[in-house]
């Protein structure tokens, strides 16, 4: 989200960002975006952390005056949503980023939900980053038809062509093949993303060692802090695999996408799949969970292929045939994942009608 409000801010607007304080955002990384630090907590959070949350942005909101505020992830949403509507911010825009309610089962699946209706019900705008998702929660009654909407063609940002460059994809990929002396394998597949069991990790690693392809390798880009939740047996048998490579958090994911001849991203759901996007635009097709959110850019054998969630064996049968590929095959598959990214998802377009959106909604307030 900062390349999209660090062009509001070159196009007359003072924007901020307000998160925990995690240490990564930096004045380089900010740019001309102010940062604000607000624990809000990860995750599951205390009754306590919840109400201070609340206060603090209450607070924070009535003092600056904001005339617009957005938010995205279950606790931010459901506690600066609250904030907002307190503070009677004019307009507050819920990005949807995914639906995570029908995942769970029993009272955790009831919790998500209503904490998904109250955050709409206070937001004045609500943009999944999906079709799939808009129509889902319309379907479900989350929020009427007029109060959602789809920038562009889908996704948070769009994709930087720049940073992702499909013109660096060799020079990016000799740089990771060398630190990790992959030339020995045959296939790279490769996962970017936090190791959590939501994002299809177990299925992932048991397939990959199931497959039993010495001759392929997978590469793990992510966060390991919460490795514990995974099933165990599973993810120490990958760390003994010589053959699996668990990269943990890097600050720049662009050359391990290159390196990689399919991205993996074995989600129960998403909102879209930002990584699918990324690894498209250095010329890497995805395998992807049959969801709502990452199929609107893959198409089977298009430019990528999928499988059913939660499936190890699907998984692996579908790693066992890209590896069956043949040169010309994968090369106009990769082809494709690089042209319909360009064609439909160039982060230039999507920051414009970003642009806009944010205009209209203000100008409908008589605030522009």
């Amino acid at each position: 989200m900062l390349e999209n409000l660090n062009y509001l801010a070159e196009n007359g607007y003072d924007c901020y960002c307000i998160c925990n304080n995690n240490n990564i955002l930096t004045t380089d990384t900010l740019g001309k975006v102010r940062f604000i630090p607000i624990n809000m907590g990860w995750g599951a959070i205390s009754p306590l952390t919840f109400i201070k949350s609340i206060y603090a942005l209450y607070k924070l909101f009535k003092e600056e005056r904001f005339d617009v505020i957005q938010y995205a992830t279950s606790n931010a949403s459901l506690v600066s949503s609250i904030a907002g509507w307190l503070a009677k911010i004019p307009v507050r825009i819920n990005l949807q980023w995914g639906i995570s309610y029908p995942i769970y089962k029993g009272w955790k699946r009831w919790l998500f939900y209503y904490g998904n209706i109250i955050t709409c019900r206070l937001s004045t705008s609500i943009q999944p980053d999906s079709f799939g998702n808009l129509k889902f929660s319309i379907d479900n009654k989350l929020y009427p038809p007029q109060k959602g909407t789809v920038i562009f063609n889908g996704s948070a940002c769009g994709v930087n062509l720049e940073k992702y460059n499909v013109n660096k994809r060799n020079e990016w990929r000799q740089i990771i093949y060398s630190k990790y002396n992959l030339d020995r394998f045959k296939m790279v597949f490769g996962f970017v993303g936090r190791v959590v069991v939501e994002k299809g990790i177990n299925e992932l690693l048991e397939a990959f060692i199931n497959m039993n392809r010495p001759d392929t390798c997978l590469l793990i880009v992510g966060s390991l802090d919460d490795v514990q939740r995974l099933n165990q047996a599973i993810y120490q048998k990958a760390l003994n695999q010589k053959n699996i490579f668990f990269i943990g958090t890097i600050p720049n994911t662009a050359a391990y996408y290159a390196a990689m001849d399919f991205l993996i991203l074995p989600s129960y759901q998403e909102g879209f799949g930002m990584t699918i996007l990324e690894a498209a635009g250095v010329g890497t097709p995805s395998i992807i969970s049959n969801i709502k959110g990452p199929t609107e850019l893959i198409k089977e054998g298009i430019n990528g292929f999928i499988c059913e969630p939660k499936s190890m064996n699907d998984l692996r049968i579908t790693m066992l045939n890209a590896c069956k590929m043949s040169k010309d095959d994968y090369t106009i598959m990769a082809n494709n994942a690089y042209e319909i990214v360009k064609r439909d998802f160039d982060s230039v377009t999507f920051k414009k009608l970003f642009l806009e959106n944010r205009n209209k909604l203000l100008k409908e307030k008589n605030i522009l």
